[in-house]
């Protein structure tokens, strides 16, 4: 196979023999795949770290898995936390919604950016919906259910209908093309909505009940996000796999955890993890080895970057 690749991005290649491969790309096409970046990693090692904002003070917490402890304000109660990569440096941006507005320090220069986009009652919907490698400004209107989006790549603006009041929206890359997909749940049936981004289909997904919360995240590693849901109730994570379609159910956690799943131990897939107030303590079930971890690390009252 001759390939051509710049810069530093990472890719992953199938585990098969030469012969296989020869007959999978013949078969198939291009049996390789880019390696998303991790959300939430704010020291850029690939892996995603424990980080919480303290609306009472506006007070960012890092537990960065490589660089250590960080704690810095920017924000007051009442701000939405919306982390992300903005400036494209493999690393997260603390930032924070306020009514239409965003505030963001960009890691790459360590200055604030401040923008415009969005009014009240929106809900900020951040994610790379143009495959720059960015992620873009993006709000959900529930009244209307129109989502906005301002790419990064051009700085053109779109809007465009996609669910109703009362869906939450999931945006992110199920399809597996590099660009994230409109994507809402539907709690009253537990149904998923979503456009695909590469070729504008809708597809529907009934998985999940009334009271579930979604926590949709590349749980098998195949470079797509899995529709997933977190069941309060009964502390049970109900995952569909992308690469193969088949389901599986893990119980982990108690009613009053938040969930906060993310890749935390870098090996690609999404780990199982919650947070709980009461303790201040996460709880991980680490995807590589199948390890249990827990760590003391906040308040009752402070709010995981990770929360879904």
């Amino acid at each position: 196979m001759n390939a051509t690749l710049s810069g530093s991005t990472p890719v992953s290649f199938c585990p098969y023999s030469r012969t296989e491969i020869t007959s999978y790309v013949s078969s198939w096409g291009l049996c390789m795949a880019v390696v998303a970046e991790p959300e939430f990693d704010f020291d850029g090692d690939r892996r995603a770290d424990i980080a919480l904002f303290r609306p009472e003070t506006g007070a960012w917490y890092l537990n960065r898995s490589q660089a250590g402890f960080s704690a810095f304000t920017f924000g007051t109660a009442g701000d939405k936390v919306v982390a992300g990569d903005y400036d494209g440096d493999g690393r997260a941006d603390a930032a924070i919604f306020r009514e239409g507005q965003w505030w963001m320090i960009r890691s790459g220069t360590n200055t604030v950016d401040v923008r415009s986009f969005g009014t009240a009652g929106d809900l900020p919907v951040p994610a790379d919906f143009d495959g720059d490698g960015k992620a873009d400004l993006a709000v959900f209107r529930p009244s209307s259910g129109f989502w906005y989006r301002l790419f990064s790549s051009n700085g053109s603006f779109t809007g465009a209908p996609f669910g109703q009041a009362g869906d939450i929206p999931m945006p992110g890359d199920y399809s597996g093309d590099g660009k994230a997909d409109l994507s809402v749940f539907r709690p009253e049936g537990g149904v998923w909505f979503r456009l695909n981004s590469g070729n504008g289909n809708v597809v529907i997904t009934q998985f999940g009940m009334l009271g579930d919360k979604p926590v949709s995240g590349d749980f098998d590693g195949d470079g797509r996000l899995d529709v997933a849901v977190w069941r309060p109730a009964t502390g049970a994570w109900y995952v569909l796999r992308s690469s193969n379609g088949s389901f599986y159910a893990a119980t982990f956690g108690i009613a009053g955890d938040v969930p906060a799943p993310a890749d935390f131990d870098g090996d690609g897939k999404t780990d199982i993890a919650v947070f709980r107030p009461a303790d201040g303590i996460w709880h991980r079930l680490n995807s590589s080895n199948g390890s249990y971890n827990a760590f003391q690390f906040g308040l009752p009252s402070d709010v995981p970057v990770q929360a879904r």
